[in-house]
């Protein structure tokens, strides 16, 4: 039984869907009043993965929770897996800063994540958690991360 979890980008109120079929999920899913035009599956998978953390299609309950939870897991993130997770996404210093939520200009955001990766500056819980959503939209979650 597929389930979607759908967060505008207002990020106030989830929407959560769970229907027999990827058809009738997908169904619901056009209804919705902020939703693109969905053309096919792969198409509604590909729109929730745009919207923000834990909006996602997925198989079975137990794969929604094992996501929420990974989410929602608080244990800082070590300066090494935060310099691992930007080098294998393939993202520079400023435009991995944007990804999960510092502002500043270039110079700025590039400056705050090598302070990160060299341990001198922590990693907030509101980035970490984005961190932790564009790891897990990119299917990159740490395989030894017990919420994992």
């Amino acid at each position: 039984m597929p389930i979607a979890i759908a967060i505008d980008t207002g990020g106030i109120i989830p929407v959560i869907f769970q229907c027999d079929s990827a058809a009738d999920l997908l169904a619901k899913l056009r209804e919705m009043v902020f939703a693109p035009d969905l053309q096919d599956v792969d198409a509604a998978r590909a729109w929730l993965t745009s919207l923000p953390g834990p909006s996602g299609w997925y198989e079975t309950t137990g794969e929604a929770q094992a996501v929420l939870a990974y989410m929602q897991h608080e244990a800082d993130i070590t300066p090494t897996q935060i310099a691992e997770a930007r080098a294998r996404l393939g993202r520079s210093r400023a435009s991995f800063a944007t990804a999960i939520g510092i502002g500043g200009n270039a110079n700025t955001r590039h400056k705050r994540i090598f302070e990160i990766e060299i341990g001198k500056v922590q990693l907030n819980p509101s980035a970490t958690r984005a961190l932790r959503a564009l790891l897990v939209a990119h299917d990159m979650r740490d395989k030894k991360d017990p919420q994992s």
